[in-house]
């Protein structure tokens, strides 16, 4: 009975050795990603980015870089993560670019990189009347030799950049083009102001 009994004692130690060692390369390689909410942004709007991080006490920061600049500025910031899902928001009015890195809090080099992601802006334009004497529901009245309109885009370009006014007709059919006028630079605040003459 005693022999029996030792037996089996040393079979389960001979078990318990006989499993494999994790091997050192199959630690986690740090890893981070970034994502976007939408393709394109209008001007103003808010961008909202996700960041899937695999890490093990490390630094995660995202930085921006805008048009004619080739600097990276910190835009978020999380210090000593491990595994982990963050966000980041950036308000925009101009196209800019991000990223994503993890870096050593020891000396800041470069651990995983998520690659740049794009975040093209789109420039908004509002149209108001101007000099109109009613209005007739949500149509405003005017003579037909003093249709008068102020355009002004955002962000603004003054000097730099040229707006074209259009008027459509409305048929049973839909909207049809009567007249584009010529481009005209924007002015100060990006405003250009229009007159239509004639009947349209």
């Amino acid at each position: 009975m005693k022999r029996r009994t030792r037996v089996l004692l040393l079979a389960l130690i001979a078990g318990l050795f006989a499993l494999p060692a994790v091997p050192a390369s199959a630690e986690t390689t740090p890893s981070v990603t970034l994502t976007k909410d939408k393709a394109v942004y209008n001007a103003g709007q808010t961008v909202r980015m996700t960041s899937k991080i695999t890490a093990m006490n490390l630094n995660w920061v995202v930085a921006v870089q805008f048009p004619g600049s080739s600097e990276w500025k910190p835009l978020c910031a999380r210090y000593n993560v491990n595994d982990s899902v963050a966000s980041c928001t950036l308000g925009v009015y101009y196209n800019a670019k991000v990223r994503a890195q993890l870096l050593d809090p020891a000396d800041d080099s470069v651990k995983a990189s998520s690659g740049v992601v794009d975040i093209p802006v789109r420039a908004t334009v509002g149209t108001i009347p101007l000099g109109y004497y009613t209005r007739s529901g949500s149509y405003a009245a005017m003579s037909k030799y003093s249709a008068k309109f102020r355009s002004q885009s955002s962000p603004a370009f003054p000097g730099q950049r040229c707006l074209r006014h259009q008027v459509q007709r409305k048929y049973a059919a839909g909207w049809r083009l009567v007249k584009t006028s010529a481009c005209i630079v924007e002015g100060k605040q990006g405003r250009v102001d229009w007159q239509w003459t004639g009947t349209h």
